[in-house]
């Protein structure tokens, strides 16, 4: 759970759920408070090294079960494979992502393995207004979601999303790869394993989570444990 809150300019990024994940700022990312969605900040990638890593751990496991991860992005540039997250590495065989298309289309796409365009939003994306962006695993249903709104969704094979000892990476497409930065901002970045929060269109959240975020609809509710990151 990265609120991306502080004083303007701060490299730091304190992950506000019990794992406490360890969080590092490369290159120039940064809080920005000129540009947030909650306040007091979100985090400022210009397009150009910058990023967030987080180490391997086995909350980033997410195997074939349930699971959801949302943010607010707020869009600078329509960057050729920028990536908003990954998991993983560049090898053909393991990695898991989701960015921007190639060539500049303004559509999302969920890469898995890393080369291969596993599945292909069909909304374009807007510039300099902030946007909710959640996928979502629901039993063996993969769901994209743009502003509470289902925009593709894929019946999988029970692919195990997994990740590799290199760990996360925020603001770019591959962990190892020092070429596809995304040039945006982004706030309240969640990440929850077991747990599909949402299983049909929504109203985005109005204000920044909890520290503890449990759904307020039963119907989302899950005896298996919610991991936030």
């Amino acid at each position: 759970m990265l609120h991306c809150d502080g004083v303007d300019g701060s490299t730091s990024f304190p992950d506000a759920s019990d794992s406490a994940h360890i969080v590092t700022a490369h290159g120039n990312a940064q809080v920005d408070t000129a540009i947030n969605k909650f306040p007091t900040g979100s985090l400022l990638l210009d397009g150009t090294g910058d990023y967030l890593s987080i180490p391997y751990s086995s909350d980033f496991v997410l195997g074939s079960g349930l699971f959801t991860i949302d943010f607010w992005v707020y869009l600078l540039h329509m960057d050729d494979w920028g990536g908003m997250f990954s998991i993983g590495n560049s090898d053909a065989s393991g990695g898991f992502s989701l960015g921007m298309r190639r060539f500049g289309i303004k559509k999302l796409v969920v890469r898995y393995p890393m080369d291969s365009e596993y599945m292909i939003g069909t909304t374009e994306l807007t510039l300099n207004t902030w946007q909710h962006i959640a996928l979502v695993r629901e039993a063996s249903t993969l769901k994209l979601y743009i502003d509470g709104v289902l925009d593709k969704e894929r019946v999988s094979g029970g692919e195990p999303f997994d990740c590799s000892a290199s760990g996360m990476v925020l603001g770019r497409l591959y962990v190892d790869d020092d070429t596809t930065y995304i040039n945006a901002q982004m706030d309240e970045f969640r990440w929850s394993k077991g747990i599909a929060r949402w299983t049909s269109n929504f109203t985005p959240p109005t204000a920044p989570y909890p520290e503890t975020y449990i759904s307020s609809s039963s119907s989302l509710e899950s005896s298996s444990s919610s991991l936030n990151a």
